[in-house]
């Protein structure tokens, strides 16, 4: 007789400052999770967070949440959620996987507080605009402020942003007159992986590798009011001695004069220890370099020859400078963001022996590096707070890894913030997508055949699930975007172009464009298997075999994933059965054992040619029990690195 599979059955894990969260929203309707600025390198006054409470409503497609009342259609919620965390996690207080077929519906009032419109006037502030921010939104959104729709976005990972000045409702004339109220509604579909879109590691039918959807709003929702004229981005490369940056401006046409841009760079300083120190507050200090130029101008900055040298950024010494990037026009100042960058420089470089290296300012850095997804059990892609990102990234530095591979998944801009302020080395994963995986092939096969000297051509988009020619150009868009917001932060060293073939296409060429966007930064082309040749390195991943490596004569060679050990830390697992790893243990001693065995037989190869190595994984994910740590935070299962 066949033997029945056993069910499973899941249990609901709390990281410590998940309960934390979860017990404020419960007791304060005003709660805000995750209030902290969310563009460190963006900075104004005039934030003001949306996070908190929102009602919800899902519908079938085609139809909408309204019912007609007094003449009037009104919103039909099903119950409140929490933002920014998505349906499907506990946090949020839905609990419930959005389907292909669906759509989830968010609506809220304006505080006229965050608007600001003032009796009589025309516009917010008196000429101003008003933006609405949102951090990311998987996967297909609309925006409507008043049932008028003002912006839409497609992507699951990026920000966007929307004018909402034009649909806002203005006060009545008169002296003391009330704001009218101002409602915001955000229209979600999520497809996960039933088509090609960008999905990281989500799975409707999630088990083992693959991961409970994390649809919606899952990154912070915020106003900001801006001049009619203002800065809308910066863009930034560092390199060891120079600082290059354009500001690109909106509103030109309304700003009635000649503009200019002033820089402002402050004293350097280390804020590794701080959770919220002001990188920024060390411009009002006075400056050490003022340089000046047009709005899009690539202007040069470098501190004057009284500040003492450049002092680089490193993972000893995480040195930032602030920077004060001002909009001027006729002398006058009329919008002004606060930023930071570093002088570093990342780059492959040869040894004295002819052996590609990786280097930081020159000099070659052998990295130790941490595969992490960013998951939590009780916010799956988001994060419960500021202090749960921090926490994993010292206690990452704390253990010896001077790296971490951000991993299928973009996250907001503080995690990069704090990797900057910490030290830590990010390698950027560009976010897979394609149609469903035959794993049978770019898993189980490849596996196998890495170890022949065969080239697999990418050309074959039926295996590679990139059949779609409407999904390689959205992954092309993504790309050039994902570079544009996160290409500003001083830790992120490498660009992950393909991992094991998830969705891989056409690699050479989208290494040449990706090293175009951004010529500072090396490229790793195919992590794993399916190697085309390009990039800047020789990317293996190796959990089965017995390693050997040979160093190739222009690119550097990295041990991009391996280890994996698995061992199911009773009362800290997301299920008791149909676990998932790469060699498991039943006591902690015997694993730390084979661990520190196992990183030592990787050093070795150092001065053979081996640039540095990607450990998997940092935590626990739900029946993947490989991590360094639980998935609930509350054990750490291995020990230091081995010196």
């Amino acid at each position: 007789m066949k033997k029945e599979k056993a069910a499973r059955t899941t249990i609901q894990l709390f990281t410590p400052w998940g309960q934390a969260v979860s017990k404020a929203a419960a007791e304060d309707a005003s709660f805000v999770p995750l209030p902290e600025y969310p563009r460190p390198q963006m900075k104004r006054d005039s934030y003001y967070p949306l996070n908190g409470w929102w009602e919800y409503a899902i519908t079938k497609k085609g139809e909408r949440p309204f019912v007609q009342e007094n003449g009037s259609r009104k919103f039909r919620p099903d119950g409140r959620i929490l933002v920014p965390f998505s349906p499907e996690t506990a946090l949020s207080g839905v609990n419930r996987i959005l389907q292909p077929d669906e759509v989830l519906w968010y609506r809220r009032n304006l505080p006229s507080e965050a608007i600001n419109i003032k009796s009589g006037d025309s516009r917010p502030l008196s000429g101003n605009r008003l933006l609405l921010h949102l951090g990311a939104v998987d996967q297909v959104c609309r925006v409507f402020v008043n049932r008028k729709e003002v912006g839409s976005h497609q992507g699951g990972y990026l920000p966007f942003s929307c004018d909402i000045t034009e649909a806002l409702h203005m006060n009545p004339t008169g002296s003391g007159a009330q704001a009218e109220e101002n409602e915001l509604i955000v229209a979600v579909s999520d497809v996960t992986d039933t088509s090609w879109f960008s999905r990281g590691k989500q799975k409707l039918n999630h088990d083992g590798m693959y991961y409970t959807p994390s649809s919606g709003i899952w990154q912070s929702v915020w106003l900001e009011q801006v001049p009619a004229a203002y800065i809308s981005d910066i863009s930034m490369n560092s390199t060891g001695s120079v600082l290059t940056l354009n500001a690109h401006v909106s509103g030109v046409e309304n700003a009635g004069a000649d503009l200019r841009i002033d820089v402002l760079l402050g004293e350097p300083g280390l804020y590794k220890e701080s959770t919220n120190q002001a990188i920024t507050e060390s411009t009002d200090r006075g400056p050490i370099a003022e340089c000046s130029g047009k709005p899009e101008e690539t202007i040069e900055i470098k501190p004057n020859d009284a500040s003492g040298g450049v002092k680089h950024w490193s993972p000893e010494e995480p040195w930032l400078y602030p920077l004060a990037v001002r909009l001027m026009r006729d002398g006058e100042c009329v919008d002004e963001v606060l930023s930071y960058s570093a002088f570093r420089a990342f780059s492959i470089e040869k040894d004295e022996g002819g052996i590609p290296r990786f280097c930081l300012n020159h000099k070659p850095l052998y990295l130790k590096g941490v595969l992490d997804q960013g998951y939590y059990p009780e916010g799956l892609y988001t994060a419960p707070s500021d202090e749960s990102q921090l926490f994993d990234l010292k206690e990452m530095k704390a253990l010896g890894f001077n790296m971490v591979r951000k991993h299928a998944k973009i996250e907001p801009d503080t995690w990069y913030a704090h990797c900057d302020r910490l030290g830590l080395i990010v390698w950027q994963d560009l976010v897979n997508g394609g149609s469903s995986y035959k794993d049978w092939f770019v898993t189980y096969l490849a596996t196998l055949l890495w170890q022949v000297p065969i080239r697999i051509s990418d050309k074959f988009r039926f295996l590679l699930s990139r059949q779609s020619k409407e999904g390689r150009d959205d992954f092309e868009r993504e790309l050039a975007d994902t570079v544009t917001v996160l290409k500003n932060h001083p830790s992120i060293a490498t660009w992950v172009l393909f991992n094991e073939g998830w969705g891989q296409f056409d690699t050479n060429r989208l290494t040449e464009k990706l090293k175009a966007l951004d010529p500072t930064r090396p490229v790793d082309a195919a992590s794993g298997w399916f190697d085309q040749g390009g990039g800047d390195f020789r990317s293996i991943h190796n959990y089965f075999f017995k390693l050997r490596f040979k160093p190739e004569k222009e690119r550097a060679l990295v041990l991009s994933e391996f280890g994996g050990y698995t061992y199911p830390e009773k009362g800290h697992l997301w299920t008791e059965v149909d676990s998932y790893g790469y060699k498991t243990y039943t006591d902690k001693d015997s694993l730390n054992q084979d661990f520190a065995s196992l990183i030592k037989e990787v050093d070795s190869w150092e001065e053979k040619g081996l640039c540095g190595y990607v450990y998997t994984q940092w935590t626990d994910i739900e029946s993947e029990i490989n991590g360094v740590y639980t998935y609930d935070r509350k054990i750490r299962k291995l020990e230091k690195l081995p010196d």
